[in-house]
């Protein structure tokens, strides 16, 4: 298979990510993710606050007690939970 022909297979997705100014979560197959700040908040001196929401979600997926507290919680939520609750159990 020649470089053009796999360019060719390669779709391109349109995120409408602004580099300036969103916050971007990245989550690999593997489990890792990355946290991207806005390019407006980098190099800021004194830097301007952050998003709350972005911090939180950024520090769940590094801690691992944390992100299973927050699976655990949705497993609650939608009623998931009872049903393994039952099992251990049994």
């Amino acid at each position: 298979m020649s470089k053009k022909t796999k360019k060719e297979e390669t779709k391109k997705r349109e995120y409408g990510i602004d580099d300036n100014k969103d916050y971007v979560l990245v989550l690999k197959e593997g489990g890792e993710s990355k946290a991207y700040y806005p390019l407006d908040m980098v190099d800021q001196d004194p830097p301007p606050p952050l998003d709350a929401r972005f911090v939180a979600v950024a520090h769940v997926l590094q801690d691992q007690e944390s992100f299973e507290f927050v699976i655990n919680r949705f497993k609650e939520v939608n009623g998931l939970a009872d049903d393994e609750e039952e099992n251990k159990e049994e």
